[in-house]
Formats: structure tokens, sequence, C-alpha cells
């Protein structure tokens, strides 16, 4: 008969480490995920039954991220209250994916767990990314909001448990400032190419008047330059992600469409500059049903 090995358990850190990144994962299902999530809406009562070790912890870290405490010796009055919150989150994340079936607010209730009101934040600003008129100005308050937010996931218990909301908040305040980049690029560009077509159209043949277009081509190459990285930017996070689709980025179409027809002599002024940019453009637009030759 062999000889009976040892029992081995993995270390209680580890295990701890292992519940709460299951629970962070879950949780950010719940609020952006368009597919199924019903193993992650049950995802405590799910580690509960794994064994004697998962359900202690798996309490522990529930007591602690949701600071509730069972009402009875049976410890499903624990999971109810939490059911209602991911019910909550869930419905106001629809409106990513389904916004017949969802609710377009969420009201914050004086039981609802940090992490909670964390995801409500990061959900309103993702919708607002989609639906803005006031484009500048909403993007600015979105990323405070997103800045507070970040503040607030610090103090989440246990620490870790905030690790993916920080992380998807973080990647939405970066697209939204090189969103931004890339609006004020373009606006700056409008204004240069209007420049430039004034001193065009001057008749004037003085020495300064040339030194001022060729000092204005200069520019236009420059904020050329600086569209493409802040697209860049923009582009790779909208790849790198599902969480986060294409939104309109206002102005930069019609200027791109102004720099194309730009000619001396038949001739693009900024064919070389632009080519990156227009394939970037065409990989990943920000306006999915126009484009631009």
């Amino acid at each position: 008969m062999p000889p009976c090995l040892p029992y081995r358990t993995f270390p209680t850190e580890l295990l701890h480490r292992i519940i709460v990144q299951v629970i962070a994962d879950s949780v950010h299902a719940i609020c952006v995920s368009p597919e199924n999530v019903d193993w992650e809406m049950n995802v405590f009562p799910t580690l509960c039954r794994v064994s004697h070790n998962f359900r202690a912890l798996t309490l522990e870290i529930m007591t602690q991220a949701f600071r509730s405490q069972p009402t009875s010796a049976d410890i499903s009055s624990l999971f109810l209250p939490i059911a209602k919150q991911f019910e909550r989150l869930r419905l106001f994340g629809n409106r990513l994916y389904r916004p017949t079936r969802s609710t377009s607010h969420f009201n914050p209730e004086k039981d609802d767990a940090l992490l909670i009101y964390g995801y409500s934040l990061f959900l309103s600003t993702l919708d607002l990314r989609y639906s803005a008129i006031r484009f500048q100005m909403v993007q600015e308050i979105s990323i405070t909001t997103l800045s507070l937010s970040l503040a607030m996931c610090s103090k989440v218990m246990p620490i870790g448990l905030a690790d993916v909301l920080s992380d998807a908040m973080r990647k939405q305040m970066n697209l939204l400032q090189s969103g931004l980049n890339a609006v004020r690029s373009a606006e700056t560009l409008d204004y240069l190419m209007k420049e430039w077509t004034d001193m065009k159209e001057c008749k004037s043949k003085e020495e300064n008047v040339e030194l001022r277009k060729s000092a204005n081509l200069a520019k236009i190459r420059e904020q050329i330059a600086e569209l493409q990285e802040a697209y860049e930017a923009y582009a790779y996070i909208i790849e790198s992600d599902s969480v986060f689709q294409t939104s309109e980025l206002p102005s930069i179409l019609s200027v791109l469409k102004k720099l194309q027809e730009m000619e001396v002599n038949g001739q693009c002024l900024f064919a070389a500059s632009l080519e990156k940019l227009l394939e970037r453009w065409h990989n990943t637009p920000c306006f999915p049903t126009e484009s631009v030759s």
C-alpha cells in the first residue's frame, strides 16, 4: 500500500489574493461585459461552496468590502443586499450596450460599498464620453471625476479589490485626455489653416508675408504631428480593451478634409505628414459612419 502523502493546501495569503482577484474581475464584468454574467452575479455564494478555507476568507472579504454582517446564523442573509447592489450596477452598466433595457441614472444608497460608488462614477464617465455635446467641458469634468474616484479606490478594503477598477479608470482618463488633446490640435489646425488662406489671398509680395507663410506652414506640420501622437494614444486604448468603444471626436474629420485640400500647383502640401494619420484613422475611426479618402 503506497504511503499516504501529506495533505497540501495553498498558503492563506495566496488564497486571499486569488479570491480578491476573482471578486474584482467579477464586479468589473457585471458592470461592463455585454455577455451573460450569471456566474459573476453569484460569485460570493459560489466561492463559499468551494471549501471551508474559501468560505472563511470569502466571508471575511465580504465583511470588509461590503460592510456586511449576517442577521442570523444563516450566512445567506449576507448575499441578498450585495446581490441588490450588483443588480443596480448591472442595470446601469447596460446603458453601454442595451440602452432600451437599462436605467439612465444610478441612485447611491447609504449602505452601498465604496467599490459600488467607484463603479457608478466610472460608468457615468463612460456614458458621458459617448453622448457628449459640449465636448471639452464634459471631458474635463470626467477627468476630474475619475481623479476623485481613483483617490476613493485607495480606501477600498481589502487591498487589491479595487485594482481592476483603478486600472480601468486610468485607461479611461488616458483615453479622455488623448481625445481632448487630439481635438485641441484639430482646432488649432483649423485656426492656422484660416490664417494661411488669408495670407495666400493677400496680393502683397513683401518678404514679411512670405516669412509668415513659411512659419505658418511649419506650425501646421507641428500640429499634425501632435494630432497624430494624440490619436495614436487614443486608438491604442480603444484597440487594447473592448470596454472602450469609439466615440465622436469633433472637428477632426473636417480638419483632415481641409488639410487634404491645401494644395500648391495641384499638390497637397501635407501629403507625407498626413499619410500615417489617415491610415490610422481608417483602422480606428472616431466617426465610424464617415471616412476620409
